[in-house]
């Protein structure tokens, strides 16, 4: 399997302590913040306008998907291909939410199989899920697909998720990981619109982590399953461990970086 659980999720935005007070409410915590990293020469190609140095902050919550805090070039917004968290509410917060279910909502309660409405306005799209349990927190990742099937064969065969069901023209695929922060819903669905590459300074989530082992060996199998413009691996130090990692896209213009261990 060329990935073993997802790291994070990138989240670029105009400024970053708002929305860290935004999460902070919603029981995440900062981990750790790096200040005037250099970016390396291998990243600069994923930035729609290449910086020298870039700062972050780094968010976990127990048993949740981890969160990156970026800076954004102020690109990007709802109309944009992008990642899309799904968030898990109660039954009393999801009845109050005023606004009405889309044909994008549609599409995700067909594959989760349970009720979905948008989530607030902003920069960017968001969706919540019913549970009649406690909130749960992201309970998955939606991606607009401009090609939902070769976005399926790249995220299945090219990345080692599992594939799972077919409805509304998407797709639904997991990963199942030792850890539960680790593990991640993909639910695929159809853009309706060409392929748009994400940048990691476009404003909103742009970009999903996995951990992975000698990603190098998978560089082929990915290629041959849809994996385009395939970065060139750099080493990095994140709070206190160095890192090997590589940036890519898929079919349908997704980001996507693969950390090893150094």
């Amino acid at each position: 399997m060329s990935v073993f659980g997802a790291s994070h999720l990138c989240i670029a935005c105009c400024d970053i302590n708002p929305r860290y007070a935004e999460l902070y409410s919603r029981d995440y915590a900062a981990k750790f913040s790096e200040r005037n990293v250099l970016n390396p020469a291998a990243k600069l190609p994923f930035l729609r306008k290449p910086t020298a140095v870039h700062s972050m902050l780094f968010l976990t919550s127990p048993a949740r998907l981890s969160l990156e805090l970026l800076p954004s070039g102020g690109e990007g917004g709802a109309t944009r291909l992008g990642y899309e968290p799904v968030v898990e509410v109660t039954g009393d917060l999801f009845d109050s939410l005023s606004e009405a279910p889309d044909t994008t909502c549609e599409q995700l309660a067909a594959l989760l199989d349970r009720p979905v409405r948008p989530l607030g306005s902003g920069a960017f799209r968001c969706f919540a899920s019913r549970t009649e349990g406690a909130s749960g927190g992201i309970k998955a990742i939606a991606l607009a697909c401009a090609d939902v099937r070769a976005s399926t064969e790249f995220w299945t065969q090219g990345l080692g998720l599992s594939p799972g069901p077919e409805a509304a023209g998407g797709a639904r695929l997991s990963l199942r990981s030792i850890s539960a922060s680790w593990g991640i819903t993909l639910l695929l669905h159809p853009a309706g619109h060409a392929k748009q590459n994400m940048f990691l300074d476009d404003e909103g989530p742009n970009c999903l982590s996995f951990f992975t082992r000698g990603h190098e060996q998978w560089r082929e199998k990915r290629m041959r399953h849809g994996a385009c413009d395939h970065g060139e691996a750099f080493t990095f130090q994140a709070g206190s461990k160095d890192l090997n990692a590589v940036f890519l896209r898929g079919p349908s213009g997704e980001l996507v970086e693969l950390l090893d261990y150094a």
